[in-house]
């Protein structure tokens, strides 16, 4: 009968984080052991690490993350501010314009409300979060193509 042991693989997982583990260790003491007497940091060797991941997460908030919200949320309001006769674009690239509106709760514009959207001779009935941009009257005055 075998005798039960560990596989090859669990012992190389095994030894990387190991490895893994003591390289966390020797970055966060600073690659040697301090002096005997000698006052640690004031987060005890908490800080490189900090600096090293926290800097760059930093940076990509404030470059990549925080720009997108700021146009999401920019978006949103403009979609909440429609009304009858504002020309609107679809997700799908379809376009229309608003021919009436029907809030759930009066007053109150949510992404639930029925928008009546007129599109070349028919009318739709959309949910307000169904509307991907308001398009501006100047973009349309360029569309139309004069003889």
């Amino acid at each position: 009968m075998k005798s039960p042991r560990k596989s090859t693989k669990r012992l190389d997982l095994d030894t990387m984080i190991d490895s893994v583990l003591s390289l966390f260790a020797q970055v966060a003491g600073g690659g040697a052991a301090p002096a005997q007497g000698a006052p640690e940091g004031g987060l005890g060797g908490m800080a490189q690490p900090l600096i090293m991941f926290g800097i760059p997460l930093a940076l990509a908030w404030f470059i990549l993350l925080r720009p997108a919200q700021k146009q999401e949320k920019e978006r949103k309001k403009a979609i909440y501010l429609i009304k009858r006769g504002d020309d609107v674009t679809f997700a799908g690239g379809l376009l229309g314009t608003v021919a009436g509106i029907k809030e759930k709760n009066p007053g109150t514009p949510g992404d639930n409300d029925e928008i009546t959207v007129k599109v070349i001779d028919s009318k739709l009935r959309v949910l307000r979060s169904s509307i991907y941009a308001i398009v501006p009257a100047s973009e349309e005055s360029k569309d139309t193509v004069t003889a």
